[in-house]
C-alpha cells in the first residue's frame, strides 16, 4: 500500500505522530512521536494512513472509518 516509510522529526511535524503523502504514497512517521505510542494506537494511525490512500481523501472521519473496519478484520 506504501511506496516507502520515511521519517521526520518534531520540527517538520510538530506532535503528528504520522502522515502519508498522497502524490509518493509515502507513509511519514514522526520519530519524535511514534516509538512513544502503544503498539495498538501505532497500528490504528497506519491503518488510519492506509484509508487516506484508499479512498483518495484527506477526508480524517473516513480514514478513521477504514482503520475502524480493519481491525474488525483482525
Amino acid at each position: 500500500m506504501f511506496n516507502k516509510i520515511r521519517y521526520e522529526g518534531f520540527s517538520e511535524m510538530g506532535k503528528n505522530p504520522a502522515s502519508v503523502e498522497m502524490e509518493s504514497r509515502d507513509l511519514i512517521l514522526n520519530r519524535d512521536t511514534f516509538p512513544l505510542l502503544p503498539n495498538f494506537t501505532k497500528k490504528f494511525i497506519i491503518e488510519h494512513e492506509k484509508g487516506h490512500l484508499a479512498h483518495d481523501t484527506d477526508n480524517e472521519e473516513l480514514a478513521d472509518a477504514y482503520a475502524l473496519k480493519s481491525f474488525i478484520y483482525i
